[in-house]
């Protein structure tokens, strides 16, 4: 009897580490940014994006939040009829992780297979201009990525930590939004009460 819980607990290993090695190295189609039309997003919707980098499966594995998970996240900006995403990332330079990249560079970066956007219900004027004005404070400013995912150290970023930075300066969303007692998760955005899915 020992032998064959031993058997089976050895094949229920292989089972799992077949199941991670398939979760880390399987691909899908890289999402193509003409899927996305320029009409169908506004200015200020999230964007959240599924990743297949290793990285990027790394934090899906870790966000253990929901079924439909996500690696990353940025804020849309339609810019000149092209349309562009505002985020933290490690891809960016070693004294600076904030970047404005046209939405199909996104997609690259981590060879993105899935998205979602989202959109703050009815935004007013007066917010969509707290808005604006919280994005031009950090468009230009300097920051090293935040590796340690800590909320309370704003010298350091990370993607959904500038967007939860931004919405709160600008006074939509608040402390009570979201557990800042541990790193934000892409789909804590997507029981955000709000935020609305727009796409797909």
């Amino acid at each position: 009897m020992k032998w064959l819980r031993g058997k089976i607990g050895w094949f229920a290993l292989v089972a799992v580490l077949a199941g991670a090695l398939f979760f880390l190295f399987s691909k899908r189609e890289r999402l193509d940014a003409s899927r996305i039309p320029y009409s169908a997003v506004n200015d200020f919707d999230i964007i959240l994006s599924q990743g297949q980098s290793i990285e990027s499966r790394i934090v899906r594995l870790l966000d253990i939040n929901t079924q439909r998970s996500f690696s990353h996240a940025g804020i849309i900006i339609k810019n000149k009829g092209i349309i562009r995403v505002f985020h933290a990332t490690p891809d960016g330079t070693k004294e600076n992780c904030l970047r404005f990249d046209d939405l199909q560079t996104f997609f690259n970066l981590s060879n993105v297979c899935d998205c979602v956007i989202l959109r703050c219900r009815d935004l007013t004027a007066d917010q969509r201009a707290k808005l604006l004005s919280a994005f031009e404070s950090y468009r230009y400013k300097i920051r090293p990525f935040n590796y340690k995912f800590d909320n309370t150290d704003q010298s350091k970023l990370y993607c959904t930590e500038l967007i939860w930075l931004i919405f709160n300066k600008a006074g939509i969303f608040s402390n009570h939004d979201f557990d800042l007692s541990k790193p934000i998760a892409p789909s804590d955005f997507l029981s955000c009460r709000k935020l609305r899915q727009i796409l797909p």
